[in-house]
């Protein structure tokens, strides 16, 4: 936004600065005085301009330091929860082992058929609470890793429609030819 507002500033005074320096190649100046007096304005112009394109050179500079850090803190955000999400999945596959170990034991010892006791039951449960927990985990971590940074551009309407009505003008003039 603040580079799109300088371009539109910039190229206003850059013309009028084109223009100005044009009536100075072309004056007949008398003396150092006349000399003086053209180029005076001409001098203020460029230092405000340079200014100017100093300090939005430097709101430039502070977002992309700002924007660069918000990356880096969800860049720590998403490695802190990746490693949450590890611990996660190595204690689901824990549980998982020690229950595909039970059934083996209960399959084993003749078990088979027979509907889940207390334990195994618990075991059951807790593993599926485990495993939506991962796949939450997951689901956020990886939904929070693949969004990048939002970067919000927001156009002056003054500046664009400035900007853009000498080419809306010819473009409504009747042709010649017609």
């Amino acid at each position: 936004m603040l580079r799109q507002s300088a371009q539109v500033k910039n190229a206003t005074r850059i013309e009028a600065l084109a223009q100005q320096i044009q009536a100075v190649r072309q004056a007949r100046l008398q003396s150092v005085e006349d000399l003086g007096a053209v180029l005076e304005p001409l001098t203020q112009a460029l230092a405000a301009l340079c200014d100017e394109t100093r300090s939005t050179l430097a709101a430039i500079d502070h977002q992309s330091r700002e924007m660069g850090e918000r990356y880096q803190a969800q860049q720590v955000q998403l490695e802190t929860a990746s490693r949450g999400l590890q611990t996660a999945v190595q204690q689901t596959q824990a549980q998982i082992t020690q229950a595909q170990m039970t059934h083996h034991s209960a399959v084993s010892a003749g078990r088979a058929g027979m509907p889940l006791g207390r334990s195994q039951f618990g075991w059951a449960m807790a593993t599926a609470v485990a495993t939506g927990t991962a796949t939450a985990l997951l689901v956020s971590a990886f939904w929070l890793w693949l969004s990048p940074p939002s970067i919000q551009n927001v156009l002056d309407p003054k500046a664009v429609a400035q900007w853009l009505k000498p080419a809306v003008i010819d473009a409504l003039k009747p042709s010649k030819g017609r």
